[in-house]
């Protein structure tokens, strides 16, 4: 995960990692897989993307807002929650995001 939306993938227990694209510019900040093949990454400007195969392809999802996600936790691939940058941090407003249909809708 990282700057310019770079994304990497270990099949190897993070001896080895090999580059995959994810379609999107932004810093991207976490990543939680539920299997093998389904995956979300979060990261600047409400960036939400799914992966259904391993990374090789990712779709970007609407969160509906450009606060900066930061963590991101599945218990299922269909649902998760999503938390932005500011978090808990006094006088700065939080965005918890919930879905429960794999990341169609978040409210």
């Amino acid at each position: 995960m990282g700057a310019g939306g770079k994304v990497a993938k270990t099949a190897d227990g993070g001896t080895t990692w090999l580059a995959q694209t994810s379609g999107v510019s932004v810093r991207l900040h976490a990543v939680c897989l539920t299997s093998v093949d389904n995956g979300f990454a979060v990261g600047e400007d409400g960036v939400i993307l799914h992966t259904q195969d391993g990374g090789a392809h990712w779709a970007e999802q609407s969160s509906e807002t450009t606060a900066t996600l930061n963590a991101a936790d599945f218990v299922s691939s269909d649902e998760g929650w999503v938390l932005s940058e500011s978090g808990w941090a006094p006088g700065q407003p939080e965005t918890l995001l919930h879905t429960t249909d794999g990341g169609q809708t978040w409210k």
